[in-house]
């Protein structure tokens, strides 16, 4: 786990380093620094972040590996199909209009 100071925040009580000191230091400011990651247990930086009385102490988000991430919905596995070429009419076929007089049903 990875953690990070806000040193607005840190009023340099040293709670933290004396929890956790392969992780911890006081700067030359006096305050906190977070100057070595993933030394420290987990365990011991969980009770160095609840026990920092100014509460300037937080975990780093880190990111997810890139094969846990999930396609977005609207994208497929397979590949995209051609759309199928339409049948052309070569010749249209007229039906002839009927005539007047011409049929003998008058």
């Amino acid at each position: 786990m990875k953690v990070q100071v806000d040193k607005a925040k840190c009023i340099g009580c040293g709670t933290c380093v004396a929890l956790a000191p392969k992780t911890f230091k006081l700067g030359d400011d006096g305050k906190s620094e977070a100057f070595a990651q993933d030394v420290d247990s987990q365990e011991t930086l969980e009770q160095a972040i609840q026990s920092c009385p100014a509460q300037a102490i937080s975990k780093v988000d880190e990111p997810k590996p890139a094969e846990a991430v999930e396609p977005a919905p609207e994208e497929s596995s397979q590949p995209a199909q051609a759309p199928q070429p339409v049948a052309q009419v070569s010749q249209l076929e007229e039906t002839p209009a009927p005539q007047e007089g011409g049929n003998g049903n008058v």
